[in-house]
């Protein structure tokens, strides 16, 4: 790659043999003098328009780098950019969806050592959510509401118009979504790791944008049906069983193939025992001997563990064997009358001590306790009409 006298610059040379010296020192087990040769034939072979060996020997460098003796700062900084650079000469060769993957390998870069369980600091969490838009634009993105930071590529704030903005944007999404084959199975990948960290709204957006990239396919699969129920258990699992039961009827139940699958069934038992405050329905639901195992066992393992994390709230559990309250005559619910009058008549009827009265007293106390129950019973629509009660036939003694 010198000048000389009679000699300029061979690009196109110089590329392949820093691509020979670097499977030569492969062999040798150097991973520095290999890493240092496959970025310097992936530079050569970009100016020359090869992107697709330039993205090639900058993912292979990518992973050198990985495994390498370099400190965990290095190797992180030093993956972030090998594979962005992977991502941009994909992306110059017109293939979105390998640079769309290669931004999701730079993303997760930043994480490299982390433990699984660990949270993501919040450079490398907009990074992520960032790659997950690359698939599929926010515009798209049912669960678009649920990205923890940055904003969305497609945004104008200072659009005039802003229905004629959200419009617009919509249809330059659709010409840029994914629509590759598995592309969505990556997008559930990042939404199992973010899972396993804990960061469920980012999840479930990851989770929203591999939805939207099969609905846009136009039929069902079963990776449709999964994904549903994957989005459902998410979001009860988050404690949001409102919003659940809302996606459940309105958009889920609108695709007449998941109607009669067995993810349907689950989703629903779900959502029912959830509403009902139901610990007993959630635990049949979730047993690996109910009805359900067979939907259980197409899951992935982490929305299968998700699902044993779901939980109600402390409220009582609804009695469902007691009986509704028939009406009366008076429209009003006998029960709920008894109820209202129930601490007057007690008042009215309750006897008054032998020994403050005796004789004539307590026979004329007693009868004006028994006319006042009757007019309360009576202004209730509870009197009996049809029969007189004579007085003499009260025995007093």
């Amino acid at each position: 790659m010198t000048r000389g006298v009679f000699s300029k610059p061979d690009p196109i040379s110089a590329s392949n043999y820093y691509k020979r010296a670097a499977d030569a020192y492969k062999q040798c087990g150097e991973n520095r003098l290999e890493r240092l040769h496959r970025i310097a034939s992936g530079d050569t072979q970009l100016g020359q328009d090869a992107y697709a060996t330039a993205a090639a020997e900058y993912t292979r460098a990518a992973e050198l780098a990985e495994t390498s003796d370099e400190t965990i700062q290095r190797k992180r900084q030093e993956c972030y950019k090998l594979h962005l650079d992977a991502a941009n000469a994909w992306q110059q060769m017109g293939e979105k969806g390998r640079a769309a993957e290669s931004t999701v390998k730079a993303a997760f870069g930043l994480i490299m050592g982390e433990s699984t369980t660990s949270k993501i600091d919040n450079k490398a969490l907009i990074e992520i959510e960032k790659s997950i838009e690359l698939f599929v634009g926010d515009p798209l993105n049912k669960k678009s509401q649920y990205r923890r930071t940055g904003v969305s590529a497609y945004d104008n704030p200072n659009a005039v118009d802003q229905i004629e903005a959200q419009n617009e944007a919509k249809q330059l999404a659709y010409q840029n979504i994914i629509t590759d084959s598995y592309a969505h199975e990556t997008l559930y990948k990042v939404g199992a790791e973010l899972i396993k960290r804990r960061h469920y709204e980012s999840a479930l957006y990851a989770y929203g944008a591999g939805t939207a990239s099969l609905e846009h396919e136009g039929y069902a699969t079963v990776s449709l049906s999964r994904a549903y129920v994957s989005e459902a258990i998410l979001t009860l699992a988050m404690g949001d069983t409102v919003a659940a039961s809302k996606d459940f009827q309105n958009v889920h139940l609108q695709n007449t193939q998941y109607l009669s699958s067995r993810e349907c069934a689950l989703e629903e038992d779900l959502i029912r025992a959830c509403n009902d405050m139901d610990s007993e329905a959630l635990d049949d639901v979730r047993s690996r001997s109910g009805s359900h195992r067979a939907a259980m066992a197409n899951l992935e393992p982490v929305i299968r563990e998700l699902v044993g994390e779901i939980r109600v709230s402390g409220r009582v559990k609804k009695d469902k064997t007691v009986n509704k309250p028939v009406k009366g005559p008076s429209s009003v619910p006998k029960t709920a009358v008894e109820k209202a009058v129930s601490s007057e008549i007690a008042a009215a009827i309750k006897p008054t001590p032998r020994s403050e009265l005796s004789g004539k007293s307590l026979e004329e106390d007693t009868e004006a306790g028994f006319d006042e129950m009757d007019d309360i019973m009576n202004q209730m629509g509870l009197g009996d009409d049809e029969e007189d009660v004579d007085d003499d036939d009260i025995d007093l003694t």
